[in-house]
């Protein structure tokens, strides 16, 4: 058998969103959210059924941002503590409505993201839809 030793990366890594420390991105949560489990070896996650022994909490949910004069959609994937803090914040402003700001502070396993509603467009935004 002969396989190509010249095979282009698959890309699958540009669909998420990435920040690196005190970076942050505007954006809206959209569609459900897929919650997973992966196990870490070697520094990639490998997905596995809850349950299995080691296995972390991971979620993923698209999220559309602002780049440039466009809008891209990424993949947002983070653990528990993110995951609760969406679920607060979706309870209090209904997160597919409200425009976000993620902030990421850190770097490695010492990292924290905060997201904050950023009312004043939110507001902006049904002003603008309820005069038309």
């Amino acid at each position: 058998m002969n396989f190509r030793k010249d095979l282009p990366e698959s890309g699958a890594g540009k669909n998420f969103l990435k920040l690196k420390d005190k970076e942050s991105v505007q954006g809206i949560f959209r569609g459900d959210i897929h919650e997973l489990f992966v196990l870490w070896e070697n520094g990639k996650a490998r997905q596995v059924e809850e349950g299995h022994p080691d296995a972390k909490f991971r979620f993923r949910v698209n999220f559309v941002a602002k780049e440039g004069p466009s809008y891209v959609a990424k993949i947002f994937e983070q653990g528990t503590m993110v995951y609760r803090q969406l679920s607060e914040l979706h309870e209090e402003y209904g997160l597919d409505s409200v425009i976000v700001k993620i902030t990421r502070n850190g770097t490695g396993t010492d990292t924290t993201y905060s997201i904050l509603p950023l009312l004043k467009q939110y507001n902006l935004k049904i002003i603008e839809h309820t005069d038309d």
